[in-house]
């Protein structure tokens, strides 16, 4: 989303990204979320509760591995979920192009 920010802030979008991780774990999260300047807070997950809420949680049976799928949740003003992205692996995002076009939709609400 970063790449085409100024779209979303025209349009009025807060947006939060929620890492399914630990902050201060083998990935070394927070250096690296200080270190990209996201113009959107990070908010961690370290007890996956939110991924498993969402259902995006994803068990490979060993602990360390516990991984949520990347995803992507479109509200309205009233907190609606009107638009859901769940990628297949880590890797895959929806095009920045299919969020906009779900934000104008949400905003008809």
């Amino acid at each position: 989303m970063e790449s085409d920010w100024t779209a979303f802030e025209q349009r009025g979008v807060r947006a939060a990204a929620i890492a399914c991780q630990k902050i201060e774990g083998i990935a070394r999260a927070r250096r690296f979320v200080e270190a990209q300047r996201y113009p959107f807070p990070i908010l961690f997950d370290e007890t996956r509760r939110t991924s498993m809420d969402y259902g995006v949680f994803h068990a490979l049976d060993i602990d360390a591995y516990r991984i949520a799928r990347p995803a992507v949740f479109v509200l309205d003003r009233a907190g609606t979920i009107r638009w859901i992205a769940v990628s297949p692996g880590q890797t895959a995002r929806p095009a920045n192009s299919a969020l906009i076009d779900a934000v104008d939709r949400a905003a008809r609400y």
